[in-house]
């Protein structure tokens, strides 16, 4: 996965940032019941 393609954020950072990325995205992802913002 390239978070960033064509910018080159990783080489110049010296971070992974697509796996920065999908660190905060499992992090924060909710998990429960699946009803919609309407309760439907």
């Amino acid at each position: 996965v390239n978070a960033s393609p064509g910018f080159g954020i990783e080489k110049v950072t010296y971070r992974d940032v697509a796996g920065k990325i999908i660190d905060y995205i499992e992090r924060n992802a909710k998990r429960g019941n699946k009803k919609d913002k309407i309760g439907a």
